[in-house]
């Protein structure tokens, strides 16, 4: 028999998830971006990406964020939303390392 300590949830310095979080890495997932997409800049577009504010890596951390405390078939939606989210951002990243 396995058995699993779940008391142990902050990890390499992480913030540690609320209680009524059901998905810890979705909710720590979400909180990256909304802290890269935290505010519009002085053009009024995103500060991070330059998208309108709010812009649509905001606006998908902000649902993931809400979806890690449902339950698991809502944040199964909203992982691969912030997943796509991830991978354009890091396309991105290349493409401009590249030019």
């Amino acid at each position: 028999m396995v058995s699993v300590d779940h008391t142990v949830r902050a990890t390499s310095g992480r913030e540690t998830a609320p209680e009524d979080v059901v998905d810890r890495l979705l909710w720590q997932h979400a909180r990256e971006i909304l802290g890269r997409h935290a505010r519009p800049g002085r053009d009024g577009g995103c500060d991070w990406c330059g998208g309108a504010w709010p812009c649509h890596s905001r606006r998908a951390a902000e649902h993931a964020l809400a979806a890690s405390r449902r339950p698991w078939r809502e944040g199964w939606t909203a992982r691969h939303d912030l997943n796509s989210v991830r991978v354009v951002a890091r396309a991105d990243r290349r493409r401009v390392a590249v030019s």
